[in-house]
């Protein structure tokens, strides 16, 4: 009996998890560049560095501007980025202004230089279309978990092999 509280909380907790994960990557698939802030100004300081859970993200500062903005890439690799900008060039930064005391950086939507786009926001984008391809396949794993819970009565395992 306590088993199956278990498995059935399990089931439960876990749709409502992989459900927001899901809702996170879809809100944010459908924000228009109109939507984010940006500024335009010069570049005073660019750099790559190590963030507090040691991956590496590229950074930049504006001139006037109180705010660091930063980018994250997986692969990490920011050479194009690094040579298509320079201290003193004059860009325009969308940025998502979601800053706060954990993460004081802005995150950099789109970058452009003299109207040509170097950091595009599809870029972006991408990462939350994974976001919301994990959260739906993983909805219908715990569908499926649930499905097969109440058909058979018996779940050897509601956590999957890739978790």
């Amino acid at each position: 009996m306590l088993r199956d509280v278990i498995n059935i909380i399990s089931i439960l907790l876990g749709l409502l998890i992989f459900l927001f994960v899901a809702y996170i990557g879809f809100s944010n698939l459908n924000k228009d560049l109109s939507q984010y802030s940006y500024y335009e100004n010069l570049i005073v300081t660019k750099e790559v560095k190590t963030s507090d859970n040691d991956s590496e993200i590229f950074s930049l500062r504006l001139k006037e501007v109180n705010n660091e903005f930063s980018y994250y890439r997986i692969s990490e690799d920011y050479n194009d980025l690094q040579n298509s900008i320079d201290i003193g060039d004059r860009i325009k930064i969308f940025y998502d202004s979601n800053a706060d005391e954990k993460n004081p950086n802005s995150e950099i939507i789109q970058i452009e230089k003299n109207g040509k786009i170097l950091l595009a926001a599809s870029e972006h984008k991408t990462k939350y279309i994974i976001l919301f391809i994990i959260g739906i396949l993983s909805v219908t794993y715990m569908l499926y978990l649930g499905y097969r819970y109440l058909r058979k009565k018996s779940i050897e395992n509601t956590i999957p092999p890739i978790f």
